[in-house]
Order: structure tokens, then sequence, then C-alpha cells
């Protein structure tokens, strides 16, 4: 089903982008200058009101290095969130990332004192959207194309191969297997909640979309990629601030 290529192509992609260039904006800077951890970061004490948010743009945490966890996020975001936008359209897309943030502070907040750093906790909300997709492409039936074995094989990493990997990281590390598995997930899984809210929303508008092959881009889905570029612009007057002394 060719319908499905078109949304790994890389165009009309705005709040992506903006999405994207707020992970460097936060995390590139961190990397020379520790100290935009306590400015930025959800890891210690939090000084700021903001960190909630600008922690889900911050990278890395102790004993994982913040240019490996943002190489992986970027990859993810160039990936599942390319073709979750082009699905979404880009007004819907930057609501279900808010969403999932929100979702993220929430759960913070049940499971208090878990601490995170990561663009993970609203990418894995990205991931039941590519899930509808894909079973509407297996329920048409013939060629499934590129795109169809990208969706699947990227759902199998976050939900299968990252879940393991983060439950064995933090096992090795003193943490008992339950708990690994649970607290070593908890915030994937609250963005994975996030995007399956995401579907019961909009799934018959993502498999309209799907059905035509085509993804325009309507008028509020060219207002939120103009109110997209805030959250980078936001995080560069934060940076700015710190340079100078204001924070």
């Amino acid at each position: 089903m060719e319908a499905l290529h078109d949304p790994f192509r890389h165009e009309g992609n705005p709040v992506t982008h903006a999405l994207v260039a707020a992970m460097l904006v936060v995390s590139v800077p961190t990397m020379f200058w520790g100290r935009l951890n306590h400015v930025f970061g959800g890891i210690g004490e939090m000084r700021y009101p903001w960190q909630v948010f600008s922690s889900a743009f911050e990278h890395g945490w102790p004993g994982f290095p913040l240019p490996v966890h943002l190489v992986l996020n970027l990859a993810l975001m160039f990936t599942a969130a390319v073709m979750a936008e082009r699905l979404l359209g880009s007004a819907r897309f930057l609501a279900l990332s808010l969403l999932a943030i929100c979702c993220y502070w929430l759960t913070r907040q049940i499971l208090f004192p878990l601490q995170a750093n990561g663009s993970s906790v609203f990418i894995w909300s990205y991931a039941p959207i590519l899930l509808a997709a894909v079973l509407q492409t297996r329920r048409a039936g013939g060629p499934f194309g590129e795109a169809y074995r990208q969706a699947t094989g990227l759902l199998f990493v976050m939900w299968v191969v990252v879940t393991v990997a983060l439950s064995v990281f933090l096992a090795l590390g003193g943490v008992d297997p339950v708990s690994a598995v649970l607290y070593g997930n908890a915030f994937h899984l609250s963005g994975t909640v996030a995007g399956f809210l995401g579907v019961a929303l909009w799934r018959g508008h993502v498999l309209n979309r799907l059905r035509k092959g085509a993804f325009p881009q309507s008028g509020w889905d060219r207002t939120a990629a103009k109110a997209g570029f805030a959250i980078p612009l936001l995080f560069g007057i934060l940076l700015v601030g710190a340079a100078i002394g204001w924070i």
C-alpha cells in the first residue's frame, strides 16, 4: 500500500523540526556547561518551575552519557516523529506531544521522587499512531512497502528492545528486576498512554489520510508549525539568561 510510504519523507514536518531544535538548544550546551543540568534537567533538586517541561528536552543521566542518549532520541525523531506528524498533521502532532509531556508531569507527581531526562517521554506517544497505521495497512492487504517495514521495526525497537535494555541496565545497577521494569519504563509508559489517547481521538482522521494517500497541512497546522518554534526560542532565552547570570 503505497500511501504509507509518503509519511516517511522529511518534507512538511515543521513541528518535528521545532522539537529537534529544542532538544539541541537544551542538550548540546549542557555537554560543555554542566551547570545547565540544574537549569534545564529533571534529575536532582529542581530549582525552577520550567524544569519539568525542559527536562523532556534535556538528555543524559548518571551512568548514561548525554551524547548517546541525544543521538538515540534524534534517530527516533527523524523516523517515528516524522511519520506521526505526517499522519496527524502538525496541529494534532503538537497537541499530542504536549499531552505526552503533561502525562510525564503527572507520572512524576505520582511516582515522586522518580526523576528523568529525555525526549522519549513524548517520542513514545508516537508509537500508537504508527501502530494504527500498520494495522490499517495489514487490513488493506497488498504490497506493504518500505514504510510498513520501517514502522513495524520501529515499534519492535521502542516497545521491546528499549524496554528490555533499560530493564537490564537498571537491574545490573542493583535495582530489583520488578522495579527495574516498572520504574525504568514508567515515562515511556506515560507517553504510550498519551499516544493511545491520541489514537482514540484521531484514529478516523489518520485512517482517512492513509486511504487518500494525501497529507495536506490545514490552517491550524500552519499555525501550529509557527507555535512549535516558540519552544526552542523559549529555551534559547533561558540559555542566554543563564549565560549572563540572570538565572
